[in-house]
């Protein structure tokens, strides 16, 4: 099938099924090894798979400074929104948990607006913003590949210093401890955003020979990725699982096997798209709150969540319906 013919269902499928992944890591639905394999291998290719997609659309055609500024316009009233849901959890977390004077409370939230997170999972919103813009920009100077070699020089030692931590002399792991509290998680942040969106380009520049490819050599690919992968998170105990090398790889890999599996079942696919959105930010704050308010944990949790946030998303584009309430659509 003509990439110009194709639907993209098996993406709106795939991205469904990332934000499932994203909320079993802040639930914990499983423990001992199970946790390992579910969240420290499996999950976690989550989100760094929703930047190569979204990179993908995004230099996918007709890539322009007013696509662009449509974008960085979109994802900011995303950031707004989820930011005003989420204020009273803002204000506990960043201004009364901890002692100090209001003006640090203050450098450190505008701190977390640019490498962090104000509200949790905002620190997504924010990679994409800076990190799209980067790529954009310098492609207008240098070779995709030539960037993702950049992305890669970040990507490296920031995985070092949180994957393999303790493989470091304690004199540099006071050293890495220092910087995360001078700068925050930064394994949360652009920074290492910066490489899957360089790859979700370069994808989307090339997806006419990658459709080209036979579906064997992508299959055989993505297995080759996810057994190294599976070595990689099983073979050393980690300080923060978020990256590990082999994301990487994956996370492309993942893509390309999915656009070669074109979904043709009759969903609403659009449904599909808000509900990926609405789960992957309302989650946290059903989590928050049946935490403190109940004694859920582990699976119970998860699955309280999730139907939570699938309620919420239903509730939400009945409403936009609604003229008066169409700004609610502002939330996916």
């Amino acid at each position: 099938m003509s990439t110009t013919s194709r639907t993209f269902n098996s993406i709106d499928i795939a991205k469904l099924v990332a934000s499932l992944l994203v909320v079993a890591i802040h639930t914990g639905p499983v423990t001992g090894l199970g946790y390992t394999l579910l969240i420290d291998w499996l999950a976690r290719m989550a989100v760094p798979f929703f930047f190569v997609v979204s990179a993908f659309f995004f230099f996918g055609k007709d890539v322009g400074t007013h696509k662009l500024l449509h974008y960085e316009r979109r994802m900011a009233l995303l950031y707004i929104f989820w930011l005003v849901v989420e204020l009273p959890m803002v204000v506990e977390r960043s201004f009364t948990r901890h002692p100090g004077d209001i003006g640090w409370d203050m450098a450190i939230f505008m701190r977390n607006l640019v490498l962090n997170s104000t509200f949790r999972g905002s620190w997504f919103i924010m990679a994409l913003m800076i990190g799209v813009a980067a790529v954009f920009y310098l492609s207008r100077y240098l070779r995709t590949w030539v960037i993702l070699l950049l992305g890669l020089v970040v990507y490296i030692p920031i995985t070092t210093c949180t994957n393999y931590y303790y493989y470091f002399p304690q004199q540099v792991q006071q050293a890495i401890d220092w910087h995360l509290q001078a700068f925050g998680w930064l394994h949360n942040s652009f920074l290492p955003a910066f490489i899957f969106i360089a790859l979700g380009k370069l994808i989307a520049n090339h997806q006419r020979e990658i459709m080209a490819w036979r579906k064997l050599e992508v299959n055989l690919a993505l297995v080759a990725c996810l057994a190294a992968s599976a070595i990689e998170v099983l073979s050393h105990d980690h300080y923060f699982s978020d990256l590990y090398f082999l994301l990487v790889p994956t996370s492309a890999v993942w893509l390309v096997w999915i656009l070669h599996h074109e979904a043709t079942w009759h969903l609403n696919y659009r449904l599909l798209r808000n509900l990926s959105t609405i789960i992957y930010f309302s989650h946290f704050i059903f989590d928050y709150l049946l935490r403190h308010c109940t004694t859920l944990r582990h699976l119970p949790l998860y699955l309280a969540v999730l139907a939570l946030s699938v309620a919420l998303c239903l509730v939400m584009r009945a409403l936009s319906r609604c003229k008066p309430l169409a700004w609610l659509r502002y939330a996916y």
